[in-house]
């Protein structure tokens, strides 16, 4: 009889061990900071050819037509097998979003208010997600930046991300000059052949580019635009000090360092700053001063406006600029309505009418 109980609890932990080694969590770790973009799963396709993820792999094939589409920012932190999902763009928000766990290879998790649960596949090595809810929502995630041993950014997620920031590095390069001037190296380049000179004081996101970007009609239309990229931006190094003055004395050194006398100037958004230095400082250098949406005073993004607080943070991070491409690839309408809302006070039905 003691044989048999002895045989019969050896084949019940034999199976309970089975069972606990079948279920055994995927050890990756995903710790790092995510963009997700939630749909519509009936809007979200996973067999679109057209779609060739040409900024993220984590993209080939996926797409969302969802208008509705949000996007979140998960700093992700993992424990074992058990992980935390909490607000990157609002780092003193304590409350999770979401919590979970590595189960088969999967990753369960569900939100915070116990309303919706998820099962998530994982694809190119813990680096991307597609997810659908209980609640017939769809997450499609693609990490941003990981965590290395030493604290900081590190980069093993093959997702394009090095191969789009090379791509638009060479770009960018080979459509600027560098010049010495007495407050320091300055990138720039003029557009026009003939006509009065003006100079681009460029705003947040961008650099000497910026200007072919936002306003490309006012490329040949009689002047010679001067556009560089404020220190800090693109290839002029950013000095231990660099305010609002600062910059607008290296504008006019690189005037002086062009030979060039006097100039109007234009400015816009963070670009307003060292637009009215300029004025102030170097008012004998000017013929016109135009100031387009350009920041006058203190500025405080709107946190209460929808999605201030993530683009924001996307546009200021590493890989920031690459997750909002992505994510523009992946749902561009819903990415588009997400950036213009930003920007727009009008109502919603306004507001639908002007982005339709």
């Amino acid at each position: 009889m003691i044989r048999k109980m002895f045989f019969l609890c050896s084949f019940i932990a034999a199976i309970i061990f089975m069972s606990a080694c079948s279920s055994s969590p995927y050890t990756a770790d995903i710790s790092g900071v995510w963009g997700v973009v939630i749909s519509q799963e009936s809007m979200v396709s996973d067999n679109d050819p057209s779609k060739t993820g040409s900024i993220s792999s984590c993209d080939t094939g996926w797409s969302s037509s969802d208008p509705g589409a949000g996007i979140e920012l998960w700093n992700v932190t993992q424990t074992g097998s058990d992980f935390t999902a909490t607000d990157a763009a609002n780092p003193a928000s304590v409350t999770p979003l979401a919590t979970g766990f590595w189960s088969k290879g999967k990753l369960i998790f569900e939100g915070t208010t116990g309303t919706w649960s998820a099962e998530a596949s994982v694809r190119a090595g813990a680096c991307c997600f597609d997810a659908v809810g209980s609640d017939g929502r769809h997450w499609h995630a693609i990490k941003m930046t990981g965590i290395s041993t030493d604290g900081g950014v590190s980069d093993e997620c093959q997702t394009g991300k090095n191969a789009w920031e090379a791509g638009l590095i060479s770009v960018l390069e080979s459509g600027s000059n560098l010049i010495s001037t007495s407050a320091g190296e300055v990138e720039y380049a003029i557009w026009g052949d003939s006509g009065p000179y003006v100079i681009v004081f460029h705003g947040g996101q961008g650099g000497y580019d910026q200007i072919r970007a936002f306003s490309p009609g006012i490329i040949g239309k009689g002047y010679r635009i001067i556009t560089w990229s404020r220190p800090g931006y693109l290839r002029t190094p950013l000095p231990l000090v660099s305010t609002p003055d600062d910059q607008a004395d290296m504008a006019a050194a690189l005037l002086d360092a062009l030979g060039i006398d006097r100039v109007a100037a234009i400015g816009g958004s963070a670009g307003g700053p060292p637009l009215f230095s300029f004025a102030l400082r170097h008012p004998n250098r000017l013929w016109a001063l135009i100031a387009e949406s350009a920041v006058s005073q203190t500025y405080m993004p709107r946190s209460d406006f929808p999605y201030v607080n993530e683009l924001v943070y996307m546009f200021t991070n590493p890989g920031g600029m690459w997750i909002f491409n992505s994510m523009f690839e992946f749902a561009t309408e819903g990415t588009l309505r997400i950036f213009l809302r930003t920007v727009s006070t009008l109502n919603e039905s306004s507001f639908n009418l002007w982005v339709a």
